[in-house]
Order: structure tokens, then sequence, then C-alpha cells
């Protein structure tokens, strides 16, 4: 059974992917609807909600550094802590992503 499951690592692996991508959706749709806005303001409007919503996505997802701290911290209970093996690990992993 694992400690952590290793789709987690696969899930986290991609955040900096999707933030990428939902940034650059926001600046395409932002100059698109900036160029629509005279032809066609409805959909000027439509581009413009989609800009501030994948800016929005841009902003709350977290980096991969801090995806693993979180996943770091969310094993380090007071259980764990009385566990050598389980602090020994803490310290070797918080190395490993440099924090």
């Amino acid at each position: 059974m694992y400690i952590i499951n290793p789709w987690i690592f696969y899930l986290i692996s991609l955040a900096d992917s999707f933030k990428w991508a939902s940034g650059i959706v926001a600046i395409i749709a932002l100059i698109v609807s900036i160029f629509a806005y005279e032809d066609d303001v409805r959909l000027a409007k439509i581009l413009f909600a989609i800009a501030c919503i994948s800016c929005a996505i841009c902003l709350l997802i977290p980096s991969q550094e801090v995806c693993y701290k979180m996943l770091i911290a969310s094993q380090v209970t007071t259980e764990n802590i009385s566990n050598a093996n389980v602090v020994d690990y803490i310290i070797k992993a918080s190395k490993n992503i440099g924090g």
C-alpha cells in the first residue's frame, strides 16, 4: 500500500503545464477581444470573460514546487514526527525540492 498515491505526482507534473496553457489562453483571448470589439461587441465581451477566467485559473494554480511542499506538509503529523524514519524521509524530500 502506498503512503502517497503515485497519481498525485503525475497530477502535480501537469500543474505547470496547465498554468502556462491558461495564461496563453488569457493573453490570446484578451488580444482577440480588443480587435473584435469594433466588429462584434458580444463576441468581444465573451472573449474578455474567457480571458478573465483563464487569468484567474493561471493565478490560482500553484506551481509544481508549491504542490510538492503542500504534499510534504500534509504528511507531517504528530504521529509521524514520533517515527524517526518519517522525519528522515521528510528532511530528504525537502532537500530534493530545494525547500
